[in-house]
């Protein structure tokens, strides 16, 4: 197509001079540029830290997880009548009360993170400072080492891979790393005001 047969749709072409021609062997001149003309970047606004899918897949998460061990719960609510449905054994077989059983600690662990996913969806829905993200990140490192620790104090006593607790970790170590950019990036545009 030849685009010199198409009609002109603007003759802002006389007003201006035409482009100097380049001499042979050297390259055009160029224009250093100028940092203070391009547009700042605004980390803080008005709106949320994170979307309202990361909000709803961690607040779910936390809830399914709470379903999954119901018997911390039960023991909270109701310590005397826990007993009734639900018993113990020590390594002797020997009956004993829930909070000295292995099963306690799984539970607690599992808990502890299950609201440490429930926070970081509120977090991630409602906050717009760092001060609630700096206490969902140390909320976050709380329940990671604490599975941590429970997966390799299991694995040592030869109880079996914790399943639950490694994927606890696992996620544990992916929201605070997300947290901690959270808080960097507050505080670099602290630091830019």
């Amino acid at each position: 197509m030849d685009l010199s047969k198409l009609p002109r749709l603007s003759d802002s072409s006389k007003d201006q001079p035409p482009p100097a021609p380049a001499e042979q062997g050297q390259p055009p001149t160029s224009v250093s540029p100028n940092p203070s003309n391009y547009p700042q970047r605004v980390v803080i606004s008005a709106e949320p830290v994170g979307t309202t899918g990361d909000a709803w897949i961690s607040i779910a998460v936390g809830l399914i997880i709470l379903l999954l061990s119901p018997k911390l719960f039960q023991y909270i609510l109701s310590p005397s009548t826990f007993g009734t449905k639900w018993t113990f054994l020590d390594v002797n077989g020997n009956p004993t009360t829930y909070p000295h059983t292995i099963f306690f600690w799984g539970d607690l662990c599992l808990y502890l993170f299950a609201f440490t996913l429930l926070a970081e969806g509120l977090i991630l829905g409602f906050a717009r400072k760092a001060t609630p993200i700096a206490i969902g990140f140390g909320l976050t490192c709380l329940a990671t080492a604490a599975n941590a620790i429970y997966l390799v104090a299991m694995v040592a006593e030869n109880y079996g891979f914790q399943l639950f607790s490694a994927l606890a970790v696992a996620f544990g170590v992916y929201i605070a790393m997300y947290q901690w950019n959270l808080l960097k990036a507050f505080a670099a545009a602290r630091t830019s005001r």
